[in-house]
């Protein structure tokens, strides 16, 4: 295939807004489109590629992979042997723990599904995973391993044609990642798997197997409007989506079909020149190493440096683009070029030693520890990060027996499967009063219980299930809350009913609804407000402050957002005529948060859920202030 200058143009215009909009430069809140350019990218040159030698007759599966082992393998082994040096000396052991799972799982290519059962992409704590970022690579080796054999097949059948049959499996996986994308359950898995993200790929698959066909079709007039219209797809994508934006699905078309035309009709046009461009092709040329070098370092240096430093894009920009270059001289042409004349049998052996050596290094990361390095003190909070698993928690919570989740299996139990005497049991010799809600009721309901002894509290629960009249969720869920309201609120058998919840500004109107309906049936209602959340993991962000001496470094990752939401639910409650708990209040009197109990404890063990100490605190306080008055009566 000719080489094309204007497609490594394209790769800049790719990595450099993911860059921008990873180091927070403001003005580039949809930078991170830059990955679904790519991903067409990718899709074209290895289709023309295939394509041709198939063509031709020269197609091989070992030169082939040969080839994606030169361009993929070498630099990806540096930074992630680099990520785990680095790691140990500024990673607590938890963390530490982790790089070496996704050390694993990056080198088998499978880091995708590893990062799915982890924070969302756009999330906090996703910011703390130094290689996070290799899910898109393990989405294009993942699509590598079958594409060629489905190519071959196709054209040896020769009963349809190419195009058609890619153009057909793109459009299917399109509907898949649009419809799925509805429901709030599948977001990650939209976002990170292979399924719902081959199409971004497969539009320059179909591109490069119909390459002839649209050249032809097309005048260079055409071919200019289209490259235009592309061009101002991707630019609008730029400016109007954000993290807050529902993606892929429709919202990547921007992206993708602005990438496909440029691909198509960029050389034929007026931006040629402005895509061949000298330093703009030679970003293109870095791009690679620009991506597998820019997440670490991010990562890093925000875990010490002030967040609110203007100084922070400067430095990860700075680093990263001389690990960049330096990489393409020292790495990157020498493998690539220089071992490409090399047998490709030893090519391959010496790929297979690669992948062995970086997932053995990443088993032997999460098997050693780095615990020497800190004080007990720091130690005792980081542990912290681990508190989901204990036996403490799961008693807090009642995980597997009266917490409801997607999670069947993993500790937490479906609706079909809790016994409704225990949880929703009625005493006829106490009060009965229903705490319905998610993880953040759960994260309650035991301290509730231990400090009203007289009361008997009934706990409906779900993780990520707003207590909503007609609320939308997962199947378990809308079975939870269906019940709750279609029959416990209804019997006409409680004393009460405390709503509780991660609340959102967009579900205020729902709540209302809720309540008013629940009023019909219960006369005493009192409302929780949102907890006080961080964007991180607390102990850990609590533990480096520690370490800093620096109150202000775990400030600076407060979610402020939570002060408004807490107006409004307070309004809510004002307007009902019910009590309402300020949460936010009680952890931050006076606008100083506490994060630490009297026991020692964290207030939070993760971006916002309450350790048991802190919720037994917390409502100790609710009991002595009297906030919620029928509960004292």
């Amino acid at each position: 295939m000719k080489y094309r200058s204007d497609i490594d143009g394209l790769r800049a215009l790719a990595i450099l807004p993911v860059l921008a909009f990873h180091a927070k430069i403001p003005g580039f809140l949809g930078g991170f489109i830059g990955v679904d350019i790519f991903f067409v990218i990718s899709g074209f040159l290895i289709t023309k590629i295939i394509s041709d030698e198939i063509s031709s007759g020269n197609f091989s599966f070992a030169v082939f992979y040969k080839r994606r082992i030169l361009r993929i393998l070498p630099a990806l082994v540096v930074v992630m042997l680099t990520t785990i040096a680095v790691g140990y000396f500024m990673l607590f052991p938890s963390e530490f723990k982790e790089l070496g799972t996704s050390v694993t799982s990056a080198s088998l290519f499978a880091s995708n599904l590893f990062f799915l059962s982890q924070a969302g992409y756009f999330e906090g704590p996703a910011e703390l995973k130094p290689l996070l970022h290799t899910w898109s690579l393990a989405v294009e080796e993942q699509f590598y391993l079958f594409f060629p054999l489905v190519l071959i097949f196709l054209v040896k059948i020769r009963k349809f044609r190419v195009d058609q049959i890619i153009l057909v499996a793109a459009i299917l996986s399109f509907l898949l990642s649009a419809f799925l994308i509805n429901y709030s359950s599948m977001v990650s898995m939209v976002f990170y798997t292979l399924p719902t993200r081959a199409w971004e790929l497969m539009i320059g698959s179909w591109l490069a197997v119909s390459w002839d066909r649209v050249q032809a079709k097309t005048t260079d007039k055409q071919a200019n409007v289209m490259a235009w219209i592309g061009f101002s797809l991707i630019i609008f994508g730029l400016i109007y989506l954000s993290p807050a934006s529902i993606f892929p699905a429709w919202n990547a078309l921007y992206p993708c079909i602005g990438a496909g035309l440029l691909i198509a009709f960029c050389h034929r046009s007026t931006l040629f020149k402005l895509f061949s461009w000298r330093p703009i092709v030679y970003v293109g040329l870095i791009s690679y190493c620009l991506y597998l070098w820019h997440w670490p370092v991010i990562v890093y240096s925000g875990m010490y440096f002030h967040p609110d430093n203007k100084y922070i894009p400067l430095f990860v920009i700075s680093v990263s683009l001389g690990l960049a270059i330096a990489s393409r001289y020292l790495i990157e042409i020498p493998t690539r070029d220089g071992l490409r004349s090399y047998n490709t049998k030893s090519i391959l052996i010496a790929g297979f030693a690669m992948v062995m050596l970086t997932s053995g290094a990443g088993l032997v990361t999460f098997n050693i520890s780095n615990s020497s390095r800190y004080t007990p003190d720091i130690l005792k909070i980081t542990a912290f990060t681990e508190y989901k698993s204990t036996k403490e928690n799961n008693y807090q919570f009642r995980r597997k027996q009266c917490m409801i989740g997607r999670g069947e299996g993993r500790g937490i139990a479906a609706f079909d499967e809790i016994d409704k005497s225990i949880c929703f049991n009625i005493a006829p010799d106490r009060k009965n009063y229903l705490i319905i809600g998610d993880s953040h009721a759960a994260h309650l309901w035991r301290a509730m219980e231990t400090t009203y002894p007289e009361v008997n509290f009934l706990q409906v629960t779900a993780g990520g299930c707003l207590p909503l009249l007609n609320g939308r969720g997962y199947d378990e869920c809308r079975k939870l809350m269906n019940y709750a309201f279609n029959t416990i609120i209804p019997s006409k058998k409680l004393d009460g009913v405390i709503f509780m919840g991660r609340w959102h500004q967009t579900t205020l109107d729902q709540l209302n609804d809720s309540v008013s309906y629940t009023r019909k049936y219960v006369k005493n209602i009192a409302l929780f407000g949102p907890t006080v959340e961080y964007h991180g993991v607390m102990p850990l962000l609590l533990a480096r402050s520690l370490m800093l001496n620096d109150n202000s470094h775990i400030e600076a990752f407060f979610d402020h957002s939570k002060k408004d939401l807490d107006a409004q639910a307070y309004n809510l409650a004002q307007k009902q005529g019910i009590p309402y708990v300020s949460l936010y209040n009680l952890i931050c009197p006076e606008q100083k948060c506490r994060y630490m109990t009297q026991d020692g404890a964290p207030y939070q063990f993760d971006y916002g859920h309450l350790t048991f100490p802190a919720s037994l605190e917390l409502v100790a306080q609710i009991k002595q202030q009297r906030v919620v008055p029928f509960l004292s009566n």
